[in-house]
């Protein structure tokens, strides 16, 4: 989990990305957006694979990104939902603009910071020019950069309890608000309950553990949260469609 958002453009190999129950597997000049604090896992399919990525607050581009485009809405979605390359004069586009980035971020010449959020931006609207928002992210108003930051102490507090369980209570009491307001802002915000972001949080959490930690899975079950390895097992396949164990052997197995 990041704690700003994050913008990835794969640039040469292949990445497997997983959002939930969603996967993606971006080819060279796709890109993929990455929710505040969202629980995802990642991993690279083919050696040499590389990507340009750049987190960031959302406030970051408040000034530049007009409203009319609902800059928020695209990384809130569902990530299936989200912007994605659709012509191959965008991929062109968009594969210029990562080589763009990598070149400043490498070069740090003075400067360089501006001239990536430049492209950043250029790449951004890129994508949201194109993108057509689903009807639940069109029916209400633009999420602001300001209402996202009444729940960032939540965020913080799910963070800093990797495999804990942070009540409702105690998150909106860190926000400032009541509970019904907490959990409608929550919503909003995020494009989730809170119930659920918490559950997404700690089967990522999971799945980490199980492809970098050598531990049985009850182990980490225990460590992220679960009642027992039957709990972590039910929540694993309704999320990402297989079962724990067939997630660490496919992750540990050899790529041709």
């Amino acid at each position: 989990m990041h704690k700003g958002l994050d913008v990835g453009i794969l640039l040469k190999g292949s990445y497997e990305l997983q959002y939930g129950d969603y996967s993606f597997s971006p080819r060279p000049g796709d890109v993929w957006l990455g929710g505040m604090w969202e629980p995802h896992s990642w991993r690279i399919t083919e050696p040499g694979s590389r990507s340009a990525i750049v987190c960031f607050l959302p406030e970051l581009l408040d000034e530049h990104i007009e409203p009319e485009l609902d800059l928020l809405s695209a990384f809130t979605v569902p990530a299936s939902q989200r912007p994605r390359v659709t012509s191959a004069e965008m991929r062109r586009e968009v594969f210029g603009i990562g080589r763009r980035m990598c070149q400043e971020i490498n070069g740090m010449r003075p400067g360089w910071k501006t001239m990536v959020k430049l492209h950043l931006v250029e790449l951004l609207v890129t994508l949201l020019r194109e993108w057509q928002p689903p009807r639940s992210a069109q029916r209400g108003a633009a999420i602001r950069s300001d209402e996202l930051a009444r729940i960032v102490p939540a965020l913080a507090l799910i963070h800093a309890s990797p495999g804990g369980r942070v009540s409702a209570g105690t998150a909106a009491d860190a926000c400032r608000l009541s509970l019904s307001g907490f959990h409608q802002a929550f919503r909003r915000t995020m494009g989730m309950s809170y119930g659920k972001f918490g559950l997404r949080s700690r089967l990522a959490l999971a799945a980490h553990a199980l492809v970098d930690a050598d531990l049985p899975i009850q182990a980490v079950a225990e460590r992220t949260g679960f009642v027992d390895a039957s709990h972590l097992h039910r929540q694993f396949v309704a999320h990402y469609g297989c079962t724990p164990a067939e997630y660490r052997r496919r992750a540990s197995a050899p790529r041709s």
